[in-house]
């Protein structure tokens, strides 16, 4: 599984792979700050102004943004579906009240097919 950068060389550092984004960068120290912390690995306890003392490595997991997603997709989904029922439902009650006086036009015109089958009988 290879990391596909999102960043360009120089730092900070971004990759993502198929289930994790990952983050690199430098720590830098403040000038005239004395450390002392045993997690430092070095031997210098008194660093210049923006002297590099470590980096830092985040990991973030996809699997919160894959499911969130997933969600937002489903509840887009069932919306849409449902608007477009809704949508049609109100096409149709239009399409028959409006083509409701045509429906008594034809049934009392001379020429209506019910009319023509009773004369030929």
């Amino acid at each position: 599984m290879a990391l596909r950068p999102l960043s360009s060389g120089s730092f900070p550092l971004f990759f993502e792979d198929k289930d994790s984004f990952k983050y690199y960068s430098p720590v830098f120290s403040k000038g005239g700050v004395i450390i002392n912390t045993p997690n430092l690995k070095t031997k210098n306890r008194n660093l210049a102004n923006n002297e590099i003392i470590g980096f830092v490595y985040l990991q973030r997991d996809k699997s919160v943004l894959k499911s969130k997603t997933f969600k937002a997709t489903l509840t887009f989904l069932l919306l849409f579906t449902v608007s477009f029922l809704v949508a049609n439902a109100f096409i149709f009650y239009v399409a028959r009240r409006i083509t409701k006086p045509l429906d008594l036009l034809r049934k009392l015109s001379p020429w209506s097919r019910e009319k023509v089958l009773k004369r030929s009988v």
